[in-house]
Parts: C-alpha cells; structure tokens; sequence
C-alpha cells in the first residue's frame, strides 16, 4: 500500500483520578495518535508514552517530534507491502519504540481495513478474543481503592495490577486480600 498521508497529533485526556506509582503521579494520560491513509482509506495509531520520561526514555513530545521529523517523513509516499518492510524503512532511526509503535499499529490498522479482513487474522492469531486485566495506582485512601478495585472484580477481570510505593505497599496488600481473598492480584 501506498502511504499517501501521515497525520500526527499529540493529546492528553485528563484522569478522573490521579496515576500514581512510586515514580510519581500523572493527572493525564498523553498519547500520540497518528491517522494513516492509503487512496481514500484511513486508519489510526496510537502510542501512549508518559508526558515526561521517567517511566521510559520517550515522552509524548518526544514522540510526536521524532515522528514527525523524521519517522512519517520517510515512509510518506513509499508503497509499504508488509509489517516487516515498514520495520526494515525505519530500521535506520535507532531505538524510539514508542515512535516507532505509533505507525507500526496505524499501517496494521489500514493493512486490515484495505484487505478487508480482521487484524488478527493479518498477526496471525488463532482467537479473536483475549483476556485482560485491570490496573490501580496509588489512591488517596485504601477505601478508595476498594471501591475502585470491587467492580473490576465483580466485572470479572482475570488479574488485576496493583501500584505501589513505601508506606503504601504491606497495608494495601492486607486490605485488598482481605477483601478479595481469591482474586488473582500483581
């Protein structure tokens, strides 16, 4: 397929509640998303680093800079026939997995829409279906984690992640397993 255009924008979506670990906190999550066309065609990306780099080496500016000077740059109006051809063009910018991620699940997503068939189909997945989990930071209160974590649970999430930090991780643990005796917690 031929890469006709490459939109990037950089956003953030504010949290309800705070991201807390033992980093620090996030009050938004920032992505960059990037729209892919292809003829009339389009299909979106996203890559979903931090706002700064303290959990990875990139950030979202980061992100959206290196994209946009010189990631898109070389693959606009390239004919890209595979997911291993677009790896092989940007094989040259070294590391930035998280740049690189942006594209990589745009072209997917517009490989799957021009052949008209599921992306699973196209990774080669034998189920359309997988399980996942469910995550909480630090909160302000172990009652509010509680609260947060007892739908995830009735909702029936298969594993659930736990953030922590000193002073926040043994009486945590206690709580939570103490009002989910056996329910699988990371």
């Amino acid at each position: 397929m031929k890469i006709d255009r490459i939109e990037l924008f950089h956003v953030a979506m504010p949290l309800i509640y705070p991201w807390r670990t033992a980093y620090g906190e996030d009050a938004a999550i920032d992505s960059v998303l990037c729209r892919l066309s292809s003829g009339s065609v389009e299909a979106w990306g996203e890559s979903a680093p931090f706002a700064a780099p303290c959990y990875s080496p990139e950030c979202a500016a980061g992100v959206f800079g290196v994209n946009r000077d010189w990631l898109a740059p070389t693959l606009l109006g390239k004919d890209i026939r595979s997911g291993e051809q677009l790896q092989s063009e940007l094989s040259l910018f070294k590391g930035n997995p998280f740049a690189k991620a942006v594209l990589d699940t745009a072209w997917w997503n517009l490989a799957s829409r021009l052949e008209n068939r599921p992306l699973h189909e196209l990774l080669g997945a034998t189920r359309s279906s997988i399980p996942v989990g469910a995550d909480f930071g630090v909160m302000d209160s172990i009652d509010d984690l509680l609260a947060a974590i007892g739908p995830a649970v009735d909702a029936g999430f298969p594993r659930i992640k736990l953030k922590f930090r000193p002073g926040w991780d043994v009486p945590m643990l206690a709580a939570v397993r103490t009002q989910h005796p056996d329910h699988i917690f990371h």
